[in-house]
């Protein structure tokens, strides 16, 4: 699996973002890099970026709770 996505004319090497910011109106998204840079994608652009991600996405783990009840007194 590449972390490389072209996203319009350019290329965008995902291990690189920290973060996508989704703005609806007027829909763009912005990216933040590692380094400090960030883009801002539009409406067209954003989809290809969004559709990538959701491939990557991954869900955590649900926690498990273990309830122990505690000794019955007398």
């Amino acid at each position: 699996m590449s972390d490389w996505v072209k996203v319009g004319t350019r290329y965008v090497n995902l291990n690189n973002v920290t973060e996508v910011r989704i703005h609806e109106q007027p829909r763009f998204v912005r990216i933040y890099f590692a380094h400090g840079a960030t883009v801002d994608l539009d409406e067209d652009d954003s989809e290809i970026l969004l559709l990538a991600l959701a491939e990557r996405i991954t869900k955590p783990a649900e926690t498990h709770h273990t309830i122990v009840a505690p000794p019955a007194t007398r």
